[in-house]
């Protein structure tokens, strides 16, 4: 869910996430992905479930977070629940993304020293700014989920996408630089494109509107392939790496 909600059974509250207060201001809407609790049901033949919800003012309801907003999405017994809670926050994918985030940490702390080092080499430079950039998408990712309270969680997610949306501009100056291909036209409209797209973000659970972001960033990776590949048939040292 993305509000603020109370859940209710036969008139008592049983549940209640985010903050509610009268003054629409102080309203704070929280989600805590697969978190459980428990239901305990009485004696009567018939029992009601109610839901109060409120949606949280003037936050960025980035689209692509959600693509449902349920107040309950298992009903089981409290171990297989609790497991689930665990699984979805410690998964395998969450070590991954350690992992690469390490990796390419080391690879800026390289990259940076040698353009300090040496900074007529602005590949260094470039490719730098690309690792970080990385590396700062690939922490970002378990954060998210770790971030109950919505509003900062939205903006964490329009960063990380952000982020995910321009590192492929570094990635291809990287190419140019280390190739000394100076006719960037391609290079500016894709810029360009970049720039105006930034605010679909917002939008990227809409179908077309990912899948223009999408083929922007292969149209980035196309503009490499069709500098590098020439340079890889002509046998030049250092194009397998960029490939």
């Amino acid at each position: 869910m993305v509000g603020v909600s109370e859940l209710y059974l036969n008139g008592q509250s049983i549940m209640t996430r985010g903050v509610l207060d009268k003054d629409p201001e102080k309203v704070k809407a929280e989600s805590q992905v697969a978190k459980p609790f428990t239901i305990t049901l009485s004696n009567d033949s018939v029992q009601v479930l109610a839901v109060r919800f409120i949606l949280q003012k003037d936050i960025p309801y980035i689209k692509q977070i959600w693509s449902t907003n349920m107040i309950v999405s298992y009903i089981g017994s409290t171990d297989a629940l609790i497991k689930l809670y665990d699984n979805t926050h410690h998964n395998f994918a969450f070590i991954i993304c350690y992992f690469v985030t390490g990796v390419f940490f080391v690879l800026f702390i390289l990259h940076i020293c040698f353009y300090l080092y040496y900074p007529k080499i602005k590949y260094n430079f470039y490719y730098a700014i690309f690792t970080l950039l990385t590396c700062l998408a690939f922490i970002l990712a378990p954060i998210m989920l770790e971030v109950t309270f919505i509003e900062p969680r939205m903006w964490l997610t329009f960063f990380y996408r952000f982020l995910v949306h321009i590192y492929y501009v570094f990635y291809l100056l990287t190419i140019y630089s280390f190739f000394n291909y100076n006719k960037r036209i391609v290079f500016k409209i894709l810029l360009s494109l970049t720039v105006v797209s930034v605010p679909l973000i917002f939008y990227m659970k809409d179908i077309i509107v990912s899948n223009i972001l999408l083929l922007l960033q292969l149209l980035y990776l196309l503009e490499a392939f069709r500098i590098v590949w020439p340079a890889q048939k002509a046998k030049r040292e250092g194009t397998a790496m960029m490939l």
